[in-house]
């Protein structure tokens, strides 16, 4: 994705825009790093770090937010700790746990 100067956002200001799935609150400026950095189920957030602030764009946020098409990674995070909790539930089971 290819982005103008005149096109980019200064993160500070996405966090100051974006409301949290909690009422009343916004999303903080460390979730965005974190979904630049590491991503969120298998997506990251694209952003250009320059200098020492980091910008995204509009298009970067429609495509983050955009719904999945089923090209992300079969196994996120949640699903990886799901089967980790099912298999120590088996185990437990077996020794007679619980």
């Amino acid at each position: 994705m290819n982005c103008t100067v005149d096109e980019l956002i200064p993160i500070a200001d996405v966090a100051r825009r974006l409301r949290s799935a909690r009422p009343g609150r916004k999303v903080h400026l460390s979730t965005l790093l974190r979904w630049i950095t590491t991503g969120c189920h298998g997506r990251k957030l694209q952003a250009w770090r320059i200098g020492r602030a980091w910008y995204t764009s509009e298009a970067a946020l429609a495509a983050f937010f955009q719904p999945s098409t089923g090209d992300e990674p079969d196994a996120t995070v949640d699903d990886h700790r799901h089967l980790e909790k099912q298999a120590a539930l088996r185990r437990c089971d077996a020794l007679g746990i619980r």
